[in-house]
Order: structure tokens, then C-alpha cells, then sequence
């Protein structure tokens, strides 16, 4: 067991450490002590020193057992308490008696072990982590060590982004650790769970201190039938699968509900989807060609064995992944969707300014293109009026589509548009309006030659459009 004073140079050697890589100097003088395992319970204790609305000092009381432990899981563990410091030095008092437990100590176990690269002190957090990948953040505490792992993994960098994070709950305490959307850590978070290394780095999770569990079932994909893994989760709840392939032709992968997911088989590079969206992949030895000679456009060919396949929430519900064979003949099947699909674009303006505010009057063309392989575009150009000034108005989006058959799900969309009156030309107002009613997941139903299909708005009303087929 150290002496007082050696003690005291550790924990000024770990405040040092964290000060470095967090950027932040901390401000509260840090006490240490070593007591009785019978003062704490056996468990190392961080005790702010409050004095009114403000903390004035932290106070660390080590018991004895924990000497008792290696040298990484001793240190550690005094990293551990150290970050709470940090945290009180960080945030308002309030904050942190409300803070929720994925926060506060979630931070300072992957802090602990950051710091020391790993011990076994860990072992059961990250187990946790590992084999519950359904359990809501709001039940997690030491064990939210890997989502600090997962965002470290995904590239941002937890020692700067956690201390931000005090103060904020639920999806933006999230997006400001990975330092990106929901949806994006949701899905790595996802396919971390898988911990399938082959098919690449985002398919395994990483982190100081953690072991070697999974929970990611097996389903093995019959030929002649679908086969499926579905339950319900929380928000940030995932469902990693792997996915046994061999003996059919196209590999057909759908995920239902949930943010965001992805698919992978091995040969291939990761396929990342909305919900609602579909992969497929080619098992036929030198590749899969259509009745007509040509290639599967976009369907990568793959090695038969074991993939896998994953989808995360944002918020509570049910989500599935779906798994099964086509023929090749099945697959070069064209979507109903391919073609071209036209109304006029007033009919579009005016049930989207009911959601995202009042819009120019326009008449003209508005054409929306679904091609055979995968590819999204809509636009218009039209004649405008406002305020009795005529001029003209137009607008282009493009992106890639996925077909279910009842769904599908426009990404990666971009796109923008102007208006011109008078020789002046500006943005087109209205503009965030068309990107959500076209990057979304829409329920769509097909009757001859009439597309209608529906897109949830944000005030959970489902506007809808109808088109004619153009060609």
C-alpha cells in the first residue's frame, strides 16, 4: 500500500494526465485518503466538498481493498474517482445531482481505463455492455463504458467530447460524444455489437479493458423461405445479428424500424441502410447475370459463410432484420418504381406548406425518377407567382433509393433550389420541406399507372403524394 505522500503524487500525476488530454485545468483541489474498506463499502468514493450552490474541494477515499488489486486496476480505479473531480469542476452542481448514471459514471469508467490502457477491474461493465446490446441507456451505469469505447472507435474523442455532454440527456448528450448525428452513432454502435472483425472495422467493438463476449445470435438463412430476427428495443437499443449464407443465389438483407443499420457478407464492403432498406448480395460463383446478359447493377459479388447484419433505435420500438435467398431471375426483376412519375408541382407545394410553412405559387412539371439500379432524383421548373410578380422557380434532388415492395427508403440526398424574379435570384423558400418529404422511408402503393405513396411528417400526420407514370 503507497504512503500518504506517494499516494498523493499518483493522484497528481493522474490529474495531470487527464488535464492534458482533456484540455481542461482543474480548478477544485483534489484530497485522497486511504479508509477502512468498512467506511465505503468496499468501493472507492469520490465526496465533493459543497459548500452552498458550489463545490469547493473533491475528496477521494480509497479502502483498502482495493490495494489489494494489480497496478493498472489500481490506477485506474484513482482515475476513475479523479474524473468524477473533473465532472464537479466541469458542470453546476445541479447538474450532476440530476445527471443520469451512463453519464456520470459511464465518463469515468472508460476514463479509468482509458487512462491506463485496460485492467481487469472492467471486466464485468464491459461484459454488460457486450451481452445486453437491447438495454436502454437509461439503465446503464459503469457498463456505458463501451459506448465512450465506440465513440473513441468511430473517431471522435471522448477525453474531449464526455465533460461537454454534462447537462444534457438522451440524444443530444450522445451526438455531442460522437460529435455527429444520433443516427450515426446509433449505427455504429450497431454493428460494433456484431463483433465480426473480418468484415471490417466497424463490425467489432474495441476498448481498454474489454473481453471477449458477444451476443449476437446466428441465423442461418433456408433457401425457399425468409428468415428473421425482430424485438423490441429502447432508445440507443440495438440488434446485432450474424448471418449464416450458402446455397442460394442473392442474399436479400431488409431492416425494419429502428434509425439506422447496416449489412455486410464477406468479399464485400459494409452496405449501410435506413430503415425500411434492403441489400443484396450475389453467392453465385462468377457472378450473377440477368436472363437479358446483363450484370446485377450494385449487387456486389460475395463469398458465401457468415455475415452480418444490424439495426439501432433512436427511440423505443420494434425493429427486425430480415434474411433471404432470391434467384437471380427474382432479383433482375425490376421494381415497379423504375420509371419516371409526374405531377404538378403545386399539388406538392401545397400539401407540404401545411407542415413547413407558407410556399410560392408555382405550376409546372414535377417529375420524380426511380432507376434500376438504385438511383433517386425528383425536380421541377416552374412558373411562379408572388405577390402578383411572375418569375420562374426550379429545384433538383438526387440520392439513391431501396424498394421493399411496400416501402422505400430515399439516402444520401442532396439537392437544393432557386427562385428568379426580376433578375434577382434567391433560394428557394420552402427548400427543407422537399428534402424531408423525399429523404425519408415512405409507405407507397402502386394502382396502374398512379403512385401514391405517404412520409411521416414531424407533427406525425402522414402527407401524401400522387403521381402518373411518365414512362
Amino acid at each position: 500500500m503507497p504512503s500518504d505522500e506517494e499516494l498523493t503524487g499518483i493522484v497528481a500525476g493522474v490529474v495531470a494526465g487527464i488535464e492534458e488530454r482533456t484540455g481542461h485545468r482543474l480548478r477544485l483541489p483534489v484530497r485522497v485518503r486511504v479508509v477502512p474498506d468498512a467506511r465505503t463499502g468496499g468501493d472507492a468514493l469520490m465526496v465533493p466538498v459543497v459548500a452552498g450552490e458550489s463545490v469547493r474541494a473533491c475528496r477521494i477515499l480509497l479502502p483498502r481493498n482495493v490495494f489489494g488489486q494489480d497496478a493498472p486496476s489500481v490506477t485506474s480505479t484513482v482515475a476513475h474517482e479523479v474524473w468524477h473531480c473533473f465532472q464537479y469542476d466541469a458542470a453546476p452542481l445541479r447538474s450532476l445531482d440530476v445527471a443520469p448514471l451512463w453519464i456520470v459514471e459511464g465518463q469515468a469508467e472508460w476514463a479509468g481505463e482509458a487512462y491506463v490502457g485496460g485492467s481487469p477491474s472492467s471486466a464485468a461493465p464491459w461484459d454488460t455492455w457486450l451481452l445486453q446490446p437491447a438495454q436502454a441507456l437509461t439503465r446503464r451505469s459503469y457498463d456505458a463504458i463501451g459506448l465512450y469505447a465506440a465513440a473513441d472507435a468511430a473517431g471522435a474523442d471522448p477525453w474531449r467530447t464526455a465533460l461537454p455532454m454534462l447537462g444534457r440527456r438522451g440524444a443530444p448528450a450522445v451526438e455531442t460524444l460522437f460529435d455527429r448525428s444520433a443516427t450515426l452513432a446509433v449505427r455504429r454502435i450497431a454493428t460494433s455489437l456484431v463483433r465480426s472483425p473480418q468484415l471490417g472495422d466497424v463490425w467489432e467493438s474495441r476498448g481498454p479493458g474489454i473481453t471477449g463476449s458477444r451476443a449476437a445470435p446466428l441465423v442461418t438463412v433456408p433457401v425457399g423461405e425468409p428468415v428473421e430476427a425482430r424485438m423490441r428495443v429502447p432508445a440507443f437499443g440495438v440488434l446485432p445479428v450474424r448471418i449464416a449464407a450458402s446455397g442460394g443465389e442473392v442474399l436479400r438483407v431488409a431492416l425494419e424500424g429502428g434509425a439506422a443499420g447496416a449489412a455486410a457478407m464477406p468479399g464485400a464492403g459494409t452496405v449501410e441502410l435506413n430503415p425500411g432498406g434492403t441489400a443484396l448480395f450475389c453467392l453465385v460463383e462468377g457472378g450473377c447475370t440477368c436472363p437479358d446478359g446483363a450484370s446485377l447493377d450494385g449487387v456486389p459479388q460475395v463469398t458465401p459463410g457468415e455475415g452480418a447484419a444490424a439495426v439501432g433505435a433512436t427511440a423505443a420500438g420494434e425493429v427486425a432484420v430480415v434474411a433471404e435467398f432470391r434467384t437471380v431471375e427474382q432479383a433482375c426483376e425490376a421494381s415497379d418504381l423504375v420509371g419516371e412519375w409526374v405531377t404538378d408541382v403545386s399539388n406538392v407545394m401545397r400539401m407540404l406548406s401545411a407542415q413547413y410553412g407558407a410556399m410560392p405559387s408555382c405550376r409546372g412539371p414535377w417529375v420524380v425518377t426511380f432507376t434500376a439500379d438504385g438511383r433517386f432524383s425528383a425536380g421541377y421548373e416552374a412558373t411562379c407567382q408572388v405577390n402578383d410578380v411572375t418569375g420562374q422557380a426550379r429545384a433538383r434532388f438526387t440520392g439513391a433509393y431501396t424498394d421493399t415492395g411496400r416501402t422505400f427508403t430515399v439516402s444520401d440526398l442532396t439537392g437544393d433550389g432557386t427562385m428568379t424574379f426580376g433578375g434577382r435570384t434567391m433560394p428557394l423558400p420552402g427548400v427543407d420541406g422537399f428534402r424531408a418529404a423525399l429523404g425519408a422511408t415512405a409507405d407507397y402503393v402502386i394502382d396502374g399507372d398512379t403512385l401514391t405513396y405517404s412520409f411521416a411528417a414531424p407533427d406525425g400526420t402522414k402527407p401524401t403524394i400522387t403521381l402518373t407514370r411518365r414512362s
